[in-house]
């Protein structure tokens, strides 16, 4: 797969009309602590978080990149948000914890979906009634489940988080966040790239 995604014949053939100057330069490198990547690679089949050769399991990481408080006059707001895509691989142990944050993470919304939605059912029946005696529960019920939807945002969010971005520029992504065992090795950024 990771040759069928980066092969050269599936580039883009106006060089001059892509966002990027540097195709012929290359797609992967590393500035200090951070990989910067072309948006929409395939990275080395190596662990992005360890560097682990074995890594066997690969997910598409999206990100997004604001720079609404680096506004010039001259850019136009449409500008301000921008996100890309990168397949990274994970060995075994980091994909399993990945999967698990996503199950819980996902499951826990379903779950607090489903508790308030039941207690505004039973806030509405009560309330409906001669005998309105269920409605603190299901208006209890409701609260619940709002803080367990939160609490579920935030174990997805932060549980399956690998990297993060630093910004987004040229269609490349500069990324923080990839282990030192899988940055080693990888070339620096070339000059024109610095003086984007």
């Amino acid at each position: 797969m990771a040759d069928e995604a980066n092969r050269p014949d599936q580039l883009p053939l106006l060089a001059y009309a892509t966002p990027s100057p540097l195709a012929e330069v290359g797609w992967l490198f590393r500035e200090g602590n951070q990989l910067v990547v072309r948006d929409g690679w395939e990275l080395p089949e190596r662990c992005i978080l360890c560097g682990a050769d074995e890594a066997e399991k690969s997910a598409l990481l999206t990100f997004t990149w604001d720079h609404s408080f680096q506004v010039s006059p001259h850019r136009s707001t449409l500008e301000l948000r921008k996100s890309g895509k990168v397949r990274a691989h994970l060995c075994a142990a980091h994909y399993r914890a990945w999967a698990m944050g996503r199950a819980v993470g996902i499951g826990g919304m379903i779950v607090s979906a489903l508790v308030m939605m039941g207690g505004a059912g039973l806030a509405a029946v009560s309330e409906n009634s001669d005998v309105p005696r269920w409605t603190g529960t299901g208006i209890a019920w409701l609260m619940a489940g709002f803080g367990m939807m939160i609490l579920s945002l935030f174990v997805f969010v932060l549980r399956t988080r690998t990297m993060a971005c630093r910004r987004i520029e040229g269609g490349f992504l500069y990324l923080s966040g990839a282990g030192e065992a899988f940055l080693r090795g990888l070339p620096e950024v070339p000059a024109e790239m610095k003086g984007e």
